[in-house]
């Protein structure tokens, strides 16, 4: 098998779940499906199960770690067991493609979660907020709104554990300017 082949067969086991099962629960069929040799097949299989389950778990753990630090308010919404579920579900069905993978990632992450209708109105809330706050900041926006039911940076529970009503709606606006001072110029006369 050519490098590159190699490489890029590596590469769609490490970032694909579908195919990584696929391939691990049936590896030579699998092989030959993709018109690897029988030799190259078990080759693969050999050095492929554990090792290919292992660095595919470390991409997914490195993708949470980068989202969690962009999305805290959604982390300590919704605890940090659940935020590891909730991503290790997401990180299944999504995989970044642009330069900035990790913003990429948070802003698809956040939008899911914003979306999602099985997930609790306070979190849908704190999310559509972070993911504004995010593009607000990434895209250089000089202004954004993002229209609330309640303040995102407090937690949205009490002790009974139920959720506080507020009368109204939380209007959160983002700016962003750039001041630039220009010293005076000194003309010097000799």
């Amino acid at each position: 098998m050519a490098l590159q082949q190699q490489q890029d067969l590596l590469a769609r086991l490490y970032t694909d779940p579908k195919f990584r099962l696929q391939f691990l629960s049936e590896p030579t069929s699998f092989a030959d499906d993709l018109g690897l040799s029988d030799e190259d097949a078990s080759a693969l299989a050999k050095a492929a199960g554990y090792e290919v389950r292992w660095f595919a778990d470390s991409l997914v753990n490195k993708r949470l770690r980068d989202v969690r630090k962009l999305l805290p308010l959604v982390g300590q919404e919704v605890g940090t067991k659940e935020f590891e579920r909730r991503f290790r579900e997401f990180a299944d069905r999504y995989s970044p493609i642009s330069v900035k993978k990790h913003l990429e990632d948070a802003l698809a992450f956040s939008d899911d979660l914003g979306s999602d209708a099985l997930v609790e109105g306070r979190v849908r809330e704190v999310a559509r907020f972070e993911s504004r706050r995010l593009r607000h900041g990434a895209f250089g926006r000089r202004i954004s709104f993002c229209f609330l039911r309640s303040d995102p940076r407090r937690s949205g529970g009490d002790e009974s554990g139920e959720m506080r009503r507020g009368i109204g709606i939380w209007i959160a606006i983002g700016t962003w300017s750039r001041i630039y001072f220009r010293a005076p110029r000194k003309i010097v006369r000799t």
